[in-house]
């Protein structure tokens, strides 16, 4: 380096941005994250890759990835309702079970066979929520019985 040129260094804008973008990186499953390695997301932020990994040590960075990976979930949850009701009109037990246990925040005890015997896809979801919760409450109370 020639005496007297000045070393350029990124202002804390600048940083905040680069650590807001290594958090989205990180908030997304592996299998969608661009670049893929934290490795090329160092060059694609001309930063080194100990400054990431340094970064991710600092306190509370990971709880706030937590937290964005927390958001992206809430955002996605209509889309995985819909399939879960989905799966739930196609006679899926495993799908009921899930939603008995989240939905109605019932906690099984016992192992639950369920055969689906009639024509659940031309129910609207509301009538299909009334269905099960029915069926789960009928099911409690025989439990109870027992």
């Amino acid at each position: 380096m020639k005496k007297g040129t000045k070393v350029q260094h990124a202002g804390p804008s600048k940083r905040i941005q680069e650590r807001a973008q290594l958090l989205e990186w990180l908030a997304q499953p592996d299998f969608l994250r661009q670049p893929r390695t934290q490795q090329e997301l160092a060059v694609v932020l001309k930063v080194d890759a100990p400054t990431l990994s340094d970064w991710k040590r600092e306190p509370g960075f990971m709880d706030r990835v937590v937290a964005r990976v927390n958001e992206l979930a809430r955002e996605a949850h209509p889309d995985v309702m819909n399939a879960l009701r989905s799966n739930i009109r196609g006679g899926d037990t495993q799908a009921i079970k899930l939603y008995l246990e989240y939905v109605q925040q019932w906690a099984p005890r016992t192992k639950l066979d369920a055969t689906v015997t009639e024509n659940l896809s031309k129910l609207s979801d509301e009538e299909l929520d009334e269905r099960i919760a029915a069926r789960a409450k009928q099911f409690l109370a025989d439990r109870k019985r027992t």
